[in-house]
């Protein structure tokens, strides 16, 4: 595991707001595809 970096012009940010919300939520949707599934803990 990571970290990952989403870059995002200021003018970008300050001109076409709801393109960057839809850039950072498809970035989640993403990763969150990625991520595997926790074990299960013993004695459940």
């Amino acid at each position: 595991m990571g970290y990952t970096v989403v870059r995002i012009l200021e003018s970008d940010v300050k001109q076409d707001l709801n393109n960057v919300i839809r850039v950072i939520e498809a970035t989640v949707f993403e990763l969150e595809k990625s991520i595997p599934p926790a074990p299960f803990s013993k004695g459940e």
